[in-house]
């Protein structure tokens, strides 16, 4: 049986007291404890037990783990908040009140900011997503503030979403769209 060193609850070398009255350094002991059989590791960092070792020569079943178009808008959003700008998804029911109140908003909090922003509402978010977060039409995005356009491209583009530049903003554009290149 393996074994693996424990320490007291005092630290090494530190000076405890025993029942008896006599004072001691707090040393390491050995535990017991059962083979391992897997390298997962805990919080600890003490080597976890595996819940169930797969049978030789099988492979893990893995899942698919594909970002939709809300999860990798949700991480540029993310991107763009480290950076200052305050990203909101589903905010406001109409694109007209939701810009005044993002920019009420940020005025009040931050008096000396940046003032940018970008959000989709809610009518949007309701209409253009599928039950697992796809897009199924264009959805477009609100910006506010100097340079924001810019950044929120950027930070779109890092994460594998394309955007279009309209008139009225930009707008997120599906699979099945792409922009002409000249």
């Amino acid at each position: 049986m393996s074994t693996w060193l424990s320490w007291d609850k005092a630290a090494p070398g530190v000076m405890v007291e025993l029942l008896d009255g006599v004072k001691a350094r707090a040393t390491p002991r050995p535990v017991p404890h059962p083979p391992l059989t897997g390298a997962a590791r805990t919080p600890g960092r003490e080597v976890a037990l595996l819940r169930a070792m797969p049978r030789d020569g099988t492979i893990v079943a893995m899942t698919p783990s594909f970002l939709s178009h809300r999860d990798r808008l949700l991480l540029a959003f993310a991107n763009l908040a480290s950076y200052g700008i305050a990203a909101r998804d589903a905010y406001g029911d109409s694109a007209t009140e939701a810009h005044a109140a993002v920019a009420a908003d940020l005025r009040l909090r931050r008096p000396n900011g940046l003032g940018a922003y970008v959000f989709w509402t809610r009518t949007d978010d309701a209409s253009r997503f599928d039950a697992y977060g796809n897009l199924i039409s264009e959805l477009p995005l609100h910006t506010g503030g100097e340079g924001t356009a810019e950044a929120v491209r950027s930070a779109a583009a890092l994460v594998g979403i394309e955007l279009a530049v309209a008139d009225d903003g930009l707008r997120v554009l599906t699979e099945d769209q792409t922009l002409a290149r000249g």
